[in-house]
């Protein structure tokens, strides 16, 4: 066990590591501040944390601090947490012996005021790197969450259950779920970061109001997702815009843990499941091996959703435009079912190639695309595949049976969704 293997390096974690600079963190914060520098103790800086009122400012010096155990924050409205750089302050939780994520913020839900992280880097948290829950107003800016060695936490800047929600110019390297993970949410941006070495590079899940732009997700196993979960305080993800991203060479081998993830295919571009009024369009998606982008219901992971308030499984009024698409679905997954799926079929895609946008097709009883409203348009050269899923993929499935790669009952637009704005 980790904790177990941890003990033995315990010592070494008691010591505060790092350089020290001649000026003090505080030095020109205005309101309440408080510095914490190379030297304090492991007790001195969690009781900083705790204890922070509201409107004030925690500034972390530059070095490496090590923690056994999470740093819970104040609940209290208005905290900023900054350090001195991504690279220059860095809160190391390798020897954790307690607690899971390496910051965290736990308000009851609506009840939790605004918040900021920035300027500093989280590594290898036992779990989650930040968690923040029920806030109104969060800002991750220029923070980092990292993992180096093979135990991996979930998710690395994680707001859930929260409003207005930016996070902007900051890298995600490692989670075994998502590197950028914001779920049960309403009025979110996430844009201008980087996703590396994830499951899936950023997740936007059963939430509201999404704008997700200006990312370059590369080297996970998918780059970016928009899913809607079934079993959750909050159903029924709509209006998430994905555009003008980098989603390239996400190739990494499936290392999570369990969970709708661990279905993915590694090679996966992007996807849109169970969600309604969503919109991807200027990408650039490219070097997935499995596939570029799919349009999918949650029917299709074969997992229970029947007896969940609210729910729907099906995607509606999904637009998939003006997006650049090249090199995808050249080796697809051999080690998951849908990449063997598609490289069983091997014959039915043109050129041998599975086609860069894919739609599973399984629809309502009596549905027609007119009224679902999956549209596909102006992607250039891109191909495109309806699966028509009739029955749940498995062995001996015929996938030549039910593919068509007719576009023409998906040539059509919608109106283009809003911009997010908070």
């Amino acid at each position: 066990m980790r904790r177990t293997a941890r003990l033995g390096t315990l010592s070494a974690a008691l010591v505060l590591l790092g350089s020290c600079s001649d000026s003090k963190p505080c030095d020109g914060v205005s309101g309440s501040c408080t510095s914490v520098e190379i030297g304090m103790s492991e007790a001195q800086i969690a009781d900083a944390f705790a204890r922070a009122p509201a409107n004030s400012t925690i500034v972390l010096g530059e070095g490496t601090f090590h923690f056994t155990n999470s740093l819970t924050l104040s609940q209290a409205a208005g905290i900023t947490v900054r350090g001195a750089g991504m690279d220059k302050t860095i809160l190391d939780f390798k020897y954790q012996l307690a607690g899971a994520d390496g910051i965290i913020q736990n308000s009851p839900v609506g009840a939790g005021g605004s918040v900021t992280f920035e300027d500093f880097t989280v590594r290898d948290t036992y779990g989650n790197g930040v968690k923040v829950v029920g806030a109104t107003g969060v800002t991750m800016r220029r923070m980092k969450a990292q993992w180096t060695g093979s135990i991996r936490g979930p998710y690395g800047l994680y707001p859930v259950q929260c409003s207005n929600v930016l996070i902007e110019d900051s890298v995600v390297d490692g989670a075994r779920d998502a590197g950028f993970y914001v779920g049960q949410s309403d009025h979110i941006i996430v844009r201008n970061n980087t996703a590396i070495h994830n499951v899936a590079g950023i997740e936007i899940e059963n939430s509201y109001n999404a704008d997700v732009y200006g990312n370059t997700a590369t080297d996970n196993t998918a780059g970016i997702l928009v899913f809607d979960l079934p079993y959750l305080n909050q159903v029924g993800g709509h209006h998430v815009r994905v555009f003008n991203n980098q989603i390239h060479d996400n190739n990494h081998p499936n290392f999570a843990a369990g969970g709708t993830v661990a279905l993915v295919p590694r090679g996966t571009g992007g996807f849109v499941m169970a969600n309604h009024d969503v919109e991807v369009f200027g990408n650039t998606i490219t070097g997935n091996t499995t596939g570029g982008f799919a349009i999918v219901s949650y029917i299709a992971t074969g997992l229970p959703y029947q007896d969940s308030p609210g729910y729907v499984p099906l995607p509606s009024r999904v637009y998939v435009h003006d997006n650049t698409f090249s090199s995808n679905g050249t080796s697809p997954d051999p080690d998951n079912n849908f990449g063997l799926l598609f490289l069983v079929a091997h014959e039915v895609w043109p050129g041998g190639k599975v086609s860069d946008i894919l739609y599973d097709g399984i629809v309502a009883p009596g549905a027609t695309n007119e009224q679902v409203k999956i549209c596909v348009q102006k992607n250039g050269s891109a191909g495109f595949a309806n699966l028509n899923f009739a029955e749940l993929p498995g062995v001996g499935y015929d996938l030549s049976q039910t593919i068509s790669f007719d576009t023409a009952p998906y040539d059509c637009a919608l109106d283009p969704l809003p911009a997010v704005s908070f």
